[in-house]
């Protein structure tokens, strides 16, 4: 039975709960747990591949295979980029809703990582980290000094 009302909840309080701990370290830090969190939510479906098998998996391979090159071109060039895997990941999780994919993960789990997902790329997005990159390109592992 889809419920994704509740669903989606689940994965709104989970990315909240998520950010809130995220924020607990510097910027740097903050951003390489985001784009750690985006290569764990690939695997997810990776591993509902390898336990029920067949087709998909080799899907859900390739789909790490682009979150993981997402992510590293995103660390060392820009935190949107780790906001695109974010939202590029939200349309995997819809295409999981469709017949050959459907049977492949859990609904309940499509719609909480779809909400979670968008949530936490909002929030990239919208620069509340503060994410600056220094001149190698990586984002720093310390708090910004306030120069006012």
């Amino acid at each position: 039975m889809i419920r994704p009302g509740i669903d989606l909840l689940v994965g709104l309080a989970a990315a909240v709960l998520f950010i809130r701990l995220a924020r607990r370290h510097a910027p740097g830090a903050e951003l390489r747990l985001y784009a750690a969190g985006l290569l764990i939510a690939a695997g997810v479906y990776v591993a509902f591949g390898l336990v029920l098998g067949g087709k998909p998996l080799g899907y859900e391979l390739i789909q790490l295979v682009v979150v993981t090159i997402i992510v590293v071109v995103g660390i060392r060039r820009s935190p949107m980029i780790i906001a695109g895997g974010w939202l590029l990941h939200s349309g995997w999780d819809l295409l999981h809703v469709l017949p050959d994919l459907s049977r492949h993960a859990p609904d309940w789990y499509v719609f909480a990582c779809l909400s979670f997902d968008v949530v936490v790329a909002g929030y990239i997005v919208a620069g509340r980290g503060g994410y600056h990159l220094d001149q190698a390109g990586a984002p720093p592992m310390t708090k910004p000094v306030d120069q006012t």
